[in-house]
């Protein structure tokens, strides 16, 4: 099992957000109900947490996933299997690993390498 894969198995439901930063994502990330919501990733920790938006209320979230190291950099959410749903992306900035977690709200549906080992010359846009 991958440290991605680990790390996408601990959940928890209560965070203190004073070490996170935002994820700035070029695509709306909508895991719930088609609203962008928003991602957020522990510096710290590696944890990642989602608040769930309608506007500029946050009306729910929670922890995606505990401990993901500090080498796997989420990359992009888009729809990636056709549910509907944004999916995360992320790429081991070590390996080049290229890693898809398949999202169902705040449960991690499937997950899977894409590629492994991408040239450190060809860059995500």
């Amino acid at each position: 099992m991958s440290p991605l894969e680990r790390a996408a198995t601990k959940h928890a439901f209560n965070v203190n957000l004073q070490p996170f930063n935002n994820i700035g994502l070029d695509n709306a990330l909508s895991l719930c109900d088609g609203k962008a919501d928003m991602l957020w990733q522990n510096t710290n920790s590696g944890d990642v947490y989602v608040w769930f938006m309608n506007g500029f209320n946050v009306i729910g979230g929670g922890y995606i996933a505990r401990g993901v190291p500090n080498n796997w950099q989420l990359l992009t959410a888009a729809d990636y299997n056709g549910d509907g749903k944004a999916d995360l992306m992320w790429q081991d900035a070590n390996t080049g690993g290229v890693y898809t977690w398949f999202m169902d709200g705040l449960k991690i549906a499937d997950k899977g390498y894409v590629v492994n080992g991408m040239p450190s010359d060809w860059k995500a846009k």
